[in-house]
């Protein structure tokens, strides 16, 4: 299983990272299956199409309080 966690909004290009993620493992581990999964507070519907079409998972998920912290800082 690959996480791939976005602290705002899940975009194609979170998509395009966690399937890129996902194959690496397949190829690297020999595995036939591997279940790819994006946590998000959102995500964008263009993302979340091609999540379904690739047969993965999105979960609602928001980062913890005290991250809030950082977020002056980071964008």
């Amino acid at each position: 299983m690959v996480v791939e966690c976005k602290r705002y909004v899940a975009d194609f290009k979170a998509v395009e990272q966690l399937q890129r993620y996902v194959k690496k493992i397949k190829e690297l581990k020999g595995l036939q299956h591997v279940r790819g999964i994006i946590a998000s507070p959102k995500i964008s519907p263009n993302a979340l199409q091609m999540l379904h079409d690739l047969k993965f998972e999105w979960k609602q998920a928001n980062p913890p309080n005290y991250l809030e912290r950082y977020d002056k800082k980071q964008k």
